[in-house]
């Protein structure tokens, strides 16, 4: 992927176009000096929401609202891996996570996802079907601008995002590293069985696919997956580090020629010696301050409500993670 932010020329007239406001301005995170921001739990606690899909399944994510009435802007945070989260780890992902705290702390309503896990079958559509559930539920909160709701995945959530995307209509979507070996269909579970890997999967199962994309990113796949990345309507945004493997595939996937194909807005920014999962912040890297830059204000970019920042009063300094916590979340 190439090392600068690619220019974006096919902007949608809507993207000029000024935004509402979701209340008044409060200080926020720049007037504070602090380096990595904290969101009160007092003020702004996990709620844990669940909802009957019209299926009668139940779907559910954790949420922080800012104060006030909004409407709000969403960000729909959706976790990595071929697992799923245990509610804790969802509450976590909001009230540790530093990249999560700064979106809350500039005005944004704050989601993590509960959905099935692919544990069974990585090309589960399960999964999908459970965010497009959770998606569909916020738009139908009165706090929640139902224009301005983005996804925010990494790694094997990222791809989540892309694929939800190719069905819905977002504001936006912005994907760290995605797990792209998902996208384009290469860990079927067929291929899988073929290299001698039985279920339960996890990441370092489907690596053999990740490190030889080549061998497995068949003409009829590569055409399936522009088909899929064709359908997307909402603009992609798109950061990556240089250590991971799942670049060479990512690549491939984003090539000039894929780009050059697509109708809606795609940035690709590259986060030099960052690892994956970076963007989250756990690691505390400078790369996941710039990632926070670079994609919020993609982000803002597309929305009808404009968020305001909270005010100052309501913010701290996020501590460093403790052991507990790194257990908890840095390596997920």
């Amino acid at each position: 992927m190439r090392a600068e932010m690619i220019p974006v020329l096919l902007l949608s007239a809507a993207c000029f176009a000024p935004a509402a406001r979701a209340g008044a301005a409060g200080g926020g995170p720049a007037s504070t000096g602090l380096k990595w921001v904290s969101v009160s739990e007092q003020a702004v606690p996990v709620e844990f929401r669940r909802w009957k899909a019209s299926d009668g399944r139940e779907v559910a994510a954790a949420v922080r609202r800012p104060p006030g009435k909004g409407p709000f802007p969403a960000l729909i945070y959706l976790h990595g891996g071929l697992g799923a989260w245990t509610e804790e780890t969802l509450r976590f992902e909001l009230l540790k996570g530093p990249t999560m705290n700064r979106f809350l702390a500039d005005g944004w309503m704050t989601l993590a996802a509960d959905f099935r896990g692919r544990a069974n079958d990585p090309l589960t559509t399960d999964c999908q079907r459970d965010v497009i559930d959770v998606v569909e539920q916020v738009r139908k909160l009165p706090e929640a601008d139902p224009a301005s709701v983005v996804l925010y995945g990494t790694s094997g959530g990222g791809s989540l995002a892309l694929e939800v995307a190719a069905e819905i209509p977002l504001a936006a979507i912005l994907v760290e590293e995605p797990a792209m070996v998902l996208f384009t269909g290469m860990s079927s579970k067929e291929t899988l069985l073929k290299l001698g890997v039985q279920p339960p999967y996890h990441p370092a199962k489907v690596m053999p696919i990740i490190e030889d994309p080549q061998r497995f990113y068949t003409p009829e796949l590569q055409a399936q997956t522009l088909e899929r990345m064709l359908r997307i309507s909402c603009p992609i945004f798109v950061g990556h580090g240089d250590r991971h493997p799942l670049n060479k595939l990512n690549e491939a996937v984003f090539s000039a020629d894929v780009r050059a194909k697509l109708k809606q807005p795609f940035e690709d920014v590259l986060y030099a010696r960052e690892s994956h999962g970076f963007s989250r912040g756990m690691s505390r890297s400078p790369g996941a301050q710039k990632f926070y830059a670079d994609a919020s204000a993609f982000a803002l970019r597309y929305l009808k409500t404009r968020p305001v920042a909270v005010d100052s009063g309501l913010l701290g300094e996020l501590p460093e993670p403790s052991k507990e916590d790194r257990r908890a979340g840095v390596d997920r």
